[in-house]
């Protein structure tokens, strides 16, 4: 089931991550990406989340959008379907705290029977539903809402509590609000609001720092805000090299990886690695294929990305995506 694409030989690799943590070199094209085991069920808008030595992913969409939920094992290259999601959605935020999964706001797409028979012929339902999962009982429950329903939006957990940042939500808009879920309170705060509108950008938390990257209002974003939890502020930071949206990031160590995406140029296979310390842009290795709204996740020093989409534009459709693929990254 593995497979991997080799892009330069073993006695280059020690000399290219050395001078990549240095700064001196940009990774394009350098390093390799292994293909792994797929998922059970491509899709994209999918989160996928790392707990306690597996990868998690979580709902999104095909045509329709699924509550599939699968358990990835990297030792054995496998998924394995668990419980599946009590509330199916697509383009929403997640992440763990403690030992438990937390996934709030999106969207799901209305079957034609819910179009026809519940009263709104709207394409989509937004929501402002909190869904936590716990991965050892395998089960489900229901949390308090959300304060409004978006989606578009991304989470990030800090300080052990659910930051759900920016989104969309029709009638308002793209969105500025942050609203943080204490698990501990069981309750929903607001925050101080991002510095501009966004929907469909890059969150993640590094030490007591929240890094909100890239997205769209109106425009395709370059923007990098950090939110710092004990000043209770935001900045700015050096923003991306270009703006994309709809891209996969994770955080490790002390950089940012954004991956693939949607840029002005269509979709894209490039990868983007933000060093927080230096508050400096480097370029990563490429994805195998160009795609958008993939999950990402670090796990034990090795960056997973799966699932995604584009568009085929001679078959006038989307391609939905179940590949799976692993990068090691270098030790900081």
């Amino acid at each position: 089931m593995k497979r991997k694409i080799e892009l330069f030989s073993n006695s280059h690799r020690v000399m290219f991550w050395a001078l990549l943590l240095a700064g001196q070199v940009q990774a394009e094209n350098l390093e390799s990406w292994e293909a792994l085991a797929p998922l059970t069920v491509a899709r994209h808008d999918l989160q996928l989340v790392a707990h306690e030595g597996m990868l998690y992913a979580i709902s999104g969409a095909h045509d329709l959008t699924v509550t599939d939920v699968d358990a990835y094992d990297p030792a054995e290259n496998l998924w394995t379907a668990r419980a599946p999601i009590p509330g199916k959605r697509g383009w929403f935020g997640a992440a763990g705290i403690g030992g438990h999964i937390f996934c709030a706001g999106g969207k799901f797409v209305r079957t034609e029977s819910e179009r026809q028979h519940g009263g709104d012929a709207r394409p989509y339902h937004y929501l402002d539903s909190l869904n936590v999962y716990d991965p050892v009982a395998d089960r489900w429950r229901v949390g308090p809402p959300m304060r409004a329903a978006r989606a578009g939006c991304h989470a990030a957990a800090l300080n052990r509590e659910l930051y759900m940042i920016g989104g969309s939500l029709p009638g308002a808009g793209f969105l500025d609000r942050v609203e943080i879920y204490s698990p501990e309170q069981d309750a929903w705060r607001d925050a101080p609001p991002l510095p501009d509108k966004r929907e469909d950008m890059g969150v993640v938390s590094i030490e007591d720092k929240l890094y909100v990257i890239g997205g769209v209002r109106h425009a395709l974003r370059a923007d990098v805000f950090i939110f710092d939890r004990r000043e209770q502020l935001w900045t700015h930071g050096a923003p991306m090299p270009a703006p994309r949206r709809s891209f996969a990031v994770a955080a490790e160590g002390a950089r940012v990886w954004c991956i693939g995406g949607v840029g002005q140029q269509g979709y894209l296979d490039s990868v983007e690695v933000y060093d927080t310390r230096t508050d400096r842009w480097t370029t990563g290795p490429r994805l195998p294929h160009a795609g958008a709204w993939m999950g990402a996740a670090v796990l034990d020093g090795r960056l997973y990305v799966a699932g995604g989409a584009d568009y085929d534009d001679e078959k006038k459709r989307y391609n939905w995506r179940g590949n799976v693929y692993a990068l090691t990254l270098p030790s900081t």
